[in-house]
Order: structure tokens, then C-alpha cells, then sequence
């Protein structure tokens, strides 16, 4: 959103091939009310070596909604963010609302979005990954 907000601030159009979904915040900054949109989570951290093991995440107001990024072997995940806050009680896999969630989810990644990204590694990057995140403080 920081470079739709900038760009809008500027007086400028956002390019068609801007490429992002970002949205101007300059109705929000003064004052207007904005409709609610899923925030989109990725996490990689430690996992950076190991893509299948990389997990999505749509969050609302309400819920949370996690699954593989790339390996759809991954168990999903849903959280009601009311009643458990801190995300203990996966309702996965009974839940009737994870069709829902499953289907903004897909709205918001299309699965075109994460079919171009490399799953493998070479050694070299690897070991250039271990020396940043040990710069970085990260790893020992």
C-alpha cells in the first residue's frame, strides 16, 4: 500500500504494470472510512531452505486462514481470532467457514502467483543465505 499511497499523494496514476494490488491509504489518512480488506501473510523465515515447508495466510477481522504455499501436502489451518486470539485451537478440520476462507484465499493468491518460484536451492545460495542470516544475527 506504500507505493499506491505515495503515488496518490503525488497526483500520479498507478500504472497498470505497477505491479502490486496495493491500494492508495490517502482516504483513510484523512479521515474516510475504507472497506476491509484480508490482509495476505507469507512465511518463510528459518524454512527460506526449504520451500514446501513455506505457509500463506489470509487474515480478517475475524479469522485466519493458513495452508502450504507450495505444498498443498501441508495441513490447513483456521483460526475464529475472537474466540482464540493466540491461535491455539485449529478449526481446520471441521470447521464449515473454511470453505470460505479457502475461497478468498484463492481469490487473493491465484495459483499462477507462486508457480514460477524456484523450490530448490544450489549449494552456493544456501551457503550464501546461512552467511547473511548469520551476519543478520539469525543463526549462529
Amino acid at each position: 500500500d506504500i507505493g499506491p499511497t505515495l503515488l496518490d499523494l503525488a497526483g500520479v496514476p498507478k500504472p497498470d504494470d505497477f505491479g502490486t494490488d496495493g491500494r492508495s491509504l490517502v482516504p483513510f489518512l484523512a479521515g474516510d472510512a475504507m472497506e476491509k480488506v484480508p490482509a495476505y501473510v507469507e512465511a518463510t523465515g528459518e524454512n527460506l531452505k526449504t520451500p514446501t515447508r513455506w505457509v500463506a495466510s489470509i487474515r480478517t477481522e475475524e479469522m485466519k486462514y493458513c495452508r502450504g504455499l507450495l505444498n498443498e501436502d501441508m495441513p490447513e489451518e483456521l483460526y475464529d481470532l475472537a474466540a482464540d486470539p493466540t491461535e491455539q485451537r485449529n478449526l481446520a478440520p471441521d470447521d464449515p467457514r473454511i470453505e470460505g476462507m479457502r475461497h478468498r484465499f484463492d481469490e487473493i493468491v491465484p495459483a499462477q502467483a507462486t508457480s514460477d518460484i524456484e523450490t530448490t536451492l544450489t549449494e552456493k545460495e544456501i551457503e550464501d543465505l546461512d552467511d547473511t542470516l548469520r551476519a543478520l544475527g539469525y543463526i549462529e
